[in-house]
């Protein structure tokens, strides 16, 4: 598997293999809008061997395999998959027969920060340089006072 994370003693790891499933009628019906755990495509991975629990976020889904229940793995969302989440969501219908697939992780991997990968430093850009002196509002050179 991919990145490992422990978060209060479960172990979170990012996919490494796509997991593709068609949505039917059946996961249609008991479906319901707004709950990660119960919308149309949790409800055909449950329904997959080997799937204990899943939860589909807006951009990332998590899924316990029974194989290694102490760890769920994450996966993400493709962007034409969440704009039909979105649809789901307000009206209540998912198009059977969709193919979903979800990914592994691929724009930020677990245990990765955020921000620049040379660190940052708060005091640049705070207008220290010379091509940021012109800006100020009062002058920077000193001029001697009349006597």
């Amino acid at each position: 598997m991919g990145s490992r994370q422990i978060s209060k003693g479960v172990v979170y790891v990012d996919a490494t293999k796509p997991l593709s499933v068609a949505i039917g009628a059946q996961d249609n019906a008991k479906a319901s809008p707004k709950d990660p755990t119960a919308c149309a495509i949790a409800q055909r991975l449950r329904r997959e061997r080997g799937i204990l629990s899943v939860s589909i976020g807006a951009t990332i889904a998590v899924v316990v395999f029974s194989k290694n229940p102490n760890v769920k793995v994450r996966y993400e969302i493709p962007s034409n998959e969440r704009a039909l989440i979105r649809t789901f969501d307000e009206s209540g219908q998912f198009p059977c027969g969709f193919r979903v697939t979800l990914i592994p992780p691929t724009q930020r991997p677990l245990g990765s920060r955020r921000g620049s990968k040379m660190g940052s430093n708060k005091r640049s850009g705070k207008g220290n340089n010379a091509l940021h002196r012109s800006d100020r509002r009062e002058p920077t050179r000193h001029v001697a006072a009349p006597a």
